[in-house]
């Protein structure tokens, strides 16, 4: 009989592979807030580590992981966003997040950064879905999971997240040859 490897172990295996994509996420959820990805990234795996005898294995550990990275950088940017009450005067940093930035020309550049603008446009509900699906890749199930959501409802949003983004990208001008 085999013994199964408890939650701790399964990270510590899957950490190489998880890392960049949990950071790549966090990257997004805090676009242009001037929030340090690779530290709120840290963070993220602190408090898993911190909290891995809460998970159940009733989903996978990276949905699990998902789930404290959302939360995470949601809970940052409401940080930064008191903090900035405060200081009016500070603008947003325009950094860029984590698409693999093998583009080789001015114009792939610009059309990532267009698409990057746009979906940090986007009202939070919204982009979280978009990241998770187009960007994270995730089923419309464990969207539903991560999300709290039923999956209908998922899609709906999905869709509609999706014809904002459109309509955004247009706006800017983005033509994207297909």
């Amino acid at each position: 009989m085999f013994a199964q490897k408890s939650p701790q172990q399964q990270l510590d295996e899957q950490l190489e592979e998880l890392y960049p994509r949990i950071e790549r996420s966090v990257r997004v959820y805090t676009l242009g807030s001037g929030i340090d990805a690779a530290d709120l990234t840290q963070e993220v795996f602190l408090k898993a580590v911190r909290s891995i005898d809460s998970f159940t294995e009733d989903s996978a550990l990276y949905t699990w992981l998902f789930r404290i990275a959302r939360n995470t950088s949601i809970d940052a940017l409401r940080r930064l966003r008191t903090r900035r009450r405060y200081q009016a005067d500070s603008e947003m940093d325009e950094t860029r997040f984590g698409f693999d930035d093998d583009t080789d020309t001015i114009d792939s550049r610009e059309s990532v950064r267009m698409v990057q603008q746009a979906i940090a446009q986007l009202e939070p509900d919204y982009r979280d879905l978009i990241v998770m699906r187009e960007m994270e890749g995730l089923s419309i199930a464990e969207i539903a999971e991560i999300a709290d959501l039923k999956e209908g409802t998922v899609k709906s949003r999905l869709f509609r997240a999706r014809l904002m983004l459109k309509e955004l990208l247009t706006k800017a001008g983005y033509e994207h040859d297909t």
